[in-house]
């Protein structure tokens, strides 16, 4: 290779690097303002009370499992607009725009019977009457939330593929000032409101949800011209062998994130059973490792937008910039949070444990050490993320759903399981750390299958796509 030839790869990489930079710390912002938003809900309800926090708490986790896996099988319009806007397809990413829309009012319809039937299934489940009858309320003043919050996930697909990430951020953290200021209005009773209590953060939820898509409707046509016309496109007739594309695609993508909760929610069971002490640990943790994981989501997501992107434009040199930049950012993030986890560790588990420090001295020490551990798996899981949304960009989403089903629910579970009883709560992060390590592995090894021909997979997906247009 002549000198002249590494220096524009070279430029090429450093331009896919920026570009993918900014789209995944852009996309990142914006799910770290969603966990703002879920972690004011938590706060200001524990203020009424054990019950009141319960309640909020079982409802909530619910409607996220189910909201997980619709999530992503709305993500699966990501790759196919994104190859669409490769080949500048611009009526297909509005075909492909418009049946996320039809899916998310088919979701909404499924979780507005769950809302229905929230009394009956926590009754069933053993719950306390004064917990299962707030959470009832709680559910049905979250009904006008549904489908607002479904539609910001296909709106977010579809700015995320354009690579308009300011609307997205102006959006997201206009949501955190309306949630919080809600929460106040309609919990308590200021500004004049009637005080609803824990019902009152429900609706301060469903306005906010509602008022980010009006927000979104209003700055669009603020957006370049072309961004502007794929948004405001009227919707087509449907077709019914798009929406099974974008199912197919989409129903592996939901399973995993929906593995990805369980996993962790079975590991805190099983803290729970060794102690409230070791489960507030815990807790204080995951919490941390939430937040540092949102930047590699970030990154997953253009990286599945810059592979597909890549794929339409059919160039075979691109696809492995994205792949070499998407990777080397989430190492080099990764190295940093594990430094800064490290030196730091004390002091964030201190942030979230303000009150009462010597009567949580115990959970305090506990969670130091845990967040050890979680700085190494936050890294591994950064890995796995990325590679993941780089194989969606390909297309491939069932690989990563079977690995997930091996070594999260075989291997994972069953490892904290048996390593927690022999090693108590260390042994719960070991079995986390052997499935994650595991699974990486196994995600790498497909990644590296699907990078052999190229050519082939982008004739694939060409083919494929011929039944959209």
């Amino acid at each position: 290779m002549t000198e002249k030839a590494r220096k524009s790869r070279l430029l090429l990489l450093s331009r896919e690097v920026s570009a993918t930079a900014i789209l995944g710390i852009g996309v990142g912002f914006s799910q770290l303002n969603q966990i703002a938003i879920n972690m004011t809900d938590t706060v200001m309800m524990g203020w009424f009370g054990s019950e009141a926090l319960a309640a909020g708490s079982l409802v909530n986790s619910l409607f996220l499992l189910l909201f997980l896996f619709f999530m992503g099988v709305l993500q699966a319009t990501a790759p196919m607009m994104g190859t669409a806007l490769g080949q500048s397809r611009l009526r297909d990413i509005s075909r492909i725009l418009n049946h996320g829309y039809y899916l998310a009012c088919t979701m909404t319809g499924i979780m507005v019977v769950l809302a229905f039937l929230m009394k009956p299934f926590l009754l069933f489940l053993g719950q306390q009457e004064q917990v299962v009858s707030i959470a009832q309320t709680y559910a049905w003043w979250l009904i006008p939330s549904f489908l607002p919050s479904l539609l910001l996930v296909v709106v977010r697909v579809f700015l995320t593929t354009v690579g308009d990430v300011t609307l997205l951020g102006i959006v997201s953290l206009l949501g955190v000032f309306i949630n919080g200021l809600g929460n106040y209005a309609f919990m308590f009773g200021a500004f004049g409101m009637q005080a609803l209590g824990v019902a009152g953060c429900a609706l301060s939820t469903s306005v906010t949800n509602i008022l980010m898509v009006v927000a979104v409707a209003l700055l669009m046509g603020k957006r370049p011209r072309k961004n502007r016309v794929v948004f405001w496109t009227k919707g087509q007739h449907l077709m019914p062998h798009l929406f099974r594309a974008i199912l197919v695609l989409g129903i592996p993508i939901g399973f995993v994130l929906f593995s990805e909760y369980v996993i962790f929610a079975g590991a805190g069971l099983f803290m729970g059973v060794l102690g409230a002490d070791e489960l507030a640990a815990f807790s204080v943790t995951l919490q941390w490792i939430a937040v540092f994981y949102m930047l590699p989501v970030g990154f997953s997501h253009a990286a599945t937008t810059r592979v597909s992107l890549a794929i339409g434009q059919k160039n075979t040199q691109s696809i492995k910039q994205v792949l070499i930049a998407s990777i080397g950012l989430v190492i080099v993030y990764g190295f940093i949070c594990l430094v800064g986890i490290i030196i730091f560790d004390e002091p964030l588990v201190r942030l979230l444990l303000t009150e009462k420090l010597e009567q949580n001295r115990t959970v305090v020490e506990q969670a130091t050490v845990f967040m050890g551990w979680a700085a190494v798996l936050q890294l591994v899981n950064g890995l796995i993320v990325v590679c993941a949304g780089i194989m969606r960009g390909f297309r491939e989403t069932r690989t990563p759903m079977l690995l997930v089903f091996m070594f999260y629910w075989i291997l994972g579970l069953g490892s904290v399981l048996l390593l927690g009883t022999i090693f108590k709560s260390i042994g719960v992060w070991v079995g986390l750390l052997i499935s994650f390590s595991v699974t990486l592995f196994g995600i790498i090894l497909a990644l590296m299958s699907q990078t052999k021909d190229l050519p082939g997979l982008i004739s694939q997906i060409s083919s494929e796509d011929l039944d959209i247009s």
